[in-house]
């Protein structure tokens, strides 16, 4: 059988992307911005793709036998071993040369043999599912995985419309057609073995007062994430600083919602991606440090303080009331120019926002308000029946609880840290 080049296997087999030394250059170009946090990495691999591969299996099926079978089991799982081989002898040197090369850092042996072992774990999963197509049984705990896919698939088909079908189709069509594009968004931290002092007044507020918050957070973790102030030297400053990440803590909150915390955080999403996202510009800010447009953590951060102001918790509010209690917060919130950090005491999250973009949302949120009553008062229907339909599309609201739905599954069945993660 034909030995491919070690890159490329490397590449098709393992699941992920080790960019070998022709792309390096491009690499080091892409776009980096010293105000944000990520590094933005944008660059082209070759296709990949056998547009005949659907017709090349069935017609195997059709035609082989025992021994064929047997044969192309037997080159499986040579390749396997191979890749297995090459996986062992060169992953971490090239883990340690590209981290060196992009990111001027060097990781730890820890990380780098927990991701060995996830390719590891790719390169089985792989296997199994080539021998499959040769009909050997896939293993049990595979097969269970895979189900629950199909199952979430067959959940939500309903929401691929025609349109949205022949969307997927074009841009299928129009793939095979050039070389396949990859962009990734990489976000370097510092984990903190300890939550900083600065926290520590909001802690022990909640320790006292919040114990249900703080028994689910007081466990979380912490990080540090590069990223420029904007209020110092651009040249001489810029490259030490860093702010702190609550991602990981916010996520044990969200995991933590009940039904009407979850309808809620639904309801202010699609306020946001329906109303309020529409201002974004293509180039995010006038300036580096000015946003000229409301970014979705302050739509969060709102989130996270009615569930703690008013106890959601332990209450049934429907969707109408949650959906004015979301307006009216948010909208008092723009109207003074300040919105607390959740976890530091004396951070205004909307202190670097323009004058003129806080007025343009407070107006937006008072004009979907009085929209919603205006249908509600024209047709005559009581307000919690037609408030959701009447402030944001069927679809989106189906789309933002597809993703929730999506990450539970994965946080419950595949890990939160998994190669699909929305």
């Amino acid at each position: 059988m034909a030995v491919l080049p070690k890159d490329n296997l490397i590449r098709s087999l393992l699941g992920m992307i080790i960019i070998s030394d022709e792309f390096l250059d491009q690499l080091k170009s892409s776009n980096k911005s010293t105000a944000s946090a990520s590094i933005y990495l944008s660059y082209n691999l070759p296709r990949s793709i056998d547009d005949k591969i659907l017709q090349k299996l069935k017609e195997f099926r059709e035609t082989s036998y025992r021994g064929a079978c047997h044969s192309a089991a037997r080159h499986i799982e040579h390749l396997f071993e191979f890749a297995s081989r090459i996986l062992h002898e060169n992953f971490r040197q090239h883990i340690f040369l590209y981290t060196k090369e992009l990111f001027h850092i060097t990781p730890s042996e820890q990380y780098v043999e927990q991701l060995a072992k996830r390719v590891q774990q790719i390169l089985n999963i792989h296997r199994a599912l080539y021998l499959a197509v040769i009909g050997k049984l896939l293993p049990h705990v595979l097969y269970e995985k895979i189900e629950l896919i199909l199952k979430f698939y067959q959940s939500h088909r309903h929401l691929i419309n025609a349109k949205t079908r022949r969307f997927i189709v074009d841009c299928v069509e129009s793939e095979k057609k050039q070389t396949r594009k990859e962009e990734c968004d990489v976000v370097i931290g510092i984990k903190l073995k300890f939550w900083p002092q600065i926290t520590h007044s909001r802690l022990n507020y909640l320790r006292q007062n919040k114990h249900r918050i703080y028994d689910i957070i007081k466990n979380g973790i912490v990080y540090l994430i590069p990223k420029w102030c904007g209020r110092t030297s651009l040249n001489d400053d810029a490259p030490y600083e860093f702010r702190y990440s609550f991602s990981e803590v916010e996520g044990l909150l969200a995991n933590s919602r009940t039904v009407t915390e979850q309808t809620l955080n639904k309801i202010a999403r699609a306020i946001f991606y329906k109303h309020i996202r529409k201002l974004n510009s293509e180039d995010e800010a006038d300036s580096e440090n000015t946003p000229n447009y409301v970014k979705s953590y302050f739509i969060k951060t709102c989130v996270l303080w009615i569930c703690e102001e008013n106890n959601i918790y332990k209450q049934n509010f429907d969707e109408h009331q949650l959906t004015t209690m979301f307006i009216e917060y948010a909208k008092e919130k723009l109207k003074s120019n300040y919105c607390a950090h959740y976890f530091i005491e004396g951070i205004n999250i909307l202190n670097d926002y323009d004058q003129k973009v806080m007025n343009d949302v407070h107006e937006i949120l008072c004009n979907v308000q009085q929209e919603a009553k205006d249908k509600t008062d024209e047709k005559g229907i009581e307000p919690e029946m037609t408030i959701c339909a009447n402030i944001f599309d069927l679809e989106v609201q189906q789309l933002c609880e597809l993703i929730e739905n999506f990450r539970r599954s994965q946080s419950k069945h595949f890990g939160s840290y998994g190669p699909l993660y929305l």
